[in-house]
């Protein structure tokens, strides 16, 4: 090893950062080698440290060449984030082609790279989330020159407007991905003026499955039904992925009023997590067992909101003065969770 990195017989490695690095010790190991069996005896730790040293010296010499590589990486992805604003923004023809072939070759070199990067993950959850990401770009690519073109031949059409604006966000959403398993796990907060509200959440945040289902279940918690203007207990047990448990005995001691705002907010963040969990289902390193398990308990969880909505109309449409709509209430939460009791089950898939 000392004698291939030695500049004298391999003047390719002069001025290179290993050289510099690991020089010195592979000038003690070469010295160490050119002596004779009798005298490397004693100096046999003089060979372990220096080989230490010199493996010390490679690793932070690769490390540096990782951090180059991320680097590249980011600032060919910042390019693309840059061309989408500009097509964004343009407003005719000659504007978007150009702007267009400008955004077409800085995608290129993007999938190079990040290709590049995909192959040399070693966490297979990372290497998943890249190529989804990676697949989405692939596709939303074609879906943003269709939609741009008709969204500039039909300016005055809302339609044609919020299909290209829906690929723009899907593209964003995917350069975040990206970001986050390029940096392992740091979200991109440095471009972010003023941190969003908890209503912007699903909007700005939508870089993984788990962020949607995070926000499925902040609404499931603040829409609680309520015992007239007080909150219930926070007696609760998972729901698929959330489970909201009401409690008998309070519910037939207290007046009975559902939160209307879960009827608006709940479908909505549901559909988000189905259509964040395509891109495991759509990952060509989701084994097929996983896969399944991953469309059931998406099932599952639509039918459930569904069924808890249903029974929110019921409720309303009940009423709460007498015993008898009390009882209905009772029978209707007694079946609702006695149905999904038995069907709890880990529901870390992703």
């Amino acid at each position: 090893m000392a004698v291939l990195l030695h500049k004298r017989k391999y003047p390719c490695w002069a001025g290179s950062p290993l050289l510099l690095f690991a020089h010195p010790n592979c000038g003690a190991i070469e010295h160490i080698c050119e002596e004779t069996d009798e005298e490397v005896l004693p100096d046999r730790g003089t060979l372990v440290r220096a080989s230490r040293c010199l493996l010390g010296a490679i690793t932070r010499v690769l490390l540096l060449a990782d951090i180059v590589v991320v680097k590249q990486l980011l600032l060919a992805k910042d390019k693309v984030s840059h061309s989408l604003d500009r097509l964004e923004s343009v407003n005719n023809f000659t504007e978007f082609v150009k702007a267009f072939s400008q955004f077409g070759a800085e995608m290129v070199e993007l999938a190079h790279l990040t290709g590049d990067r995909q192959n040399d993950l070693k966490d297979e959850r990372r290497r998943a989330q890249m190529a989804a990401a990676r697949q989405v770009l692939e596709r939303s690519t074609m879906m943003l020159l269709t939609s741009s073109k008709t969204c500039l031949r039909h300016p005055d059409c809302s339609s044609s407007r919020e299909n290209r604006d829906t690929v723009f966000c899907q593209m964003r959403r995917a350069m975040d991905l990206i970001h986050f398993v390029v940096k392992d796990g740091v979200l991109n907060s440095g471009d972010s003026s003023c941190q969003p509200t908890h209503g912007e959440e699903l909007e700005s945040d939508r870089g993984s499955a788990y962020s949607c289902m995070k926000h499925l279940q902040h609404l499931l918690e603040l829409n609680k039904v309520t015992m007239g203007k007080r909150i219930m207990p926070r007696t609760r047990t998972p729901l698929c992925f959330t489970r909201i448990f009401i409690p008998f005995d309070e519910l037939l001691t207290h007046s009975f009023a559902p939160d209307h705002s879960c009827q608006e907010n709940l479908p909505a963040a549901v559909e988000a997590v189905l259509e964040r969990t395509q891109d495991f289902t759509d990952s060509a390193y989701t084994s097929h067992e996983h896969r399944e398990a991953i469309l059931e308990s998406s099932e599952r969880l639509k039918a459930e909101v569904d069924h808890l909505l249903g029974l929110y109309a019921n409720i309303e449409e009940k009423s709460m003065e007498d015993n008898s709509g009390l009882k209905y209430v009772k029978m209707e939460l007694t079946a609702f969770c006695g149905d999904n009791a038995g069907r709890d089950r880990d529901g870390e898939i992703f």
